[in-house]
């Protein structure tokens, strides 16, 4: 399993590949803007994170980086 960073993961696409990434037993990480609106959108396992991704991306080591 990998630690997966989904950019755009609160929009119709991400959400799709959110589910699909957790089915499939990765880790996920969404980046946004701003906190999601509904409660509950995701599972307690995915982690939100706001900001540039090219700041997360120093911070970290992503083995799989998407932008959906």
């Amino acid at each position: 399993p990998m630690q997966v960073l989904v950019a755009g993961g609160t929009g119709f696409i991400g959400r799709a590949l959110v589910q699909e990434l957790l089915a499939v037993g990765h880790g996920v990480v969404v980046l946004t803007r701003r906190a999601p609106q509904e409660e509950g959108l995701f599972p307690p396992a995915v982690t939100y994170a706001g900001g540039r991704p090219p700041r997360l991306c120093r911070r970290r080591f992503w083995p799989a980086l998407t932008r959906s």
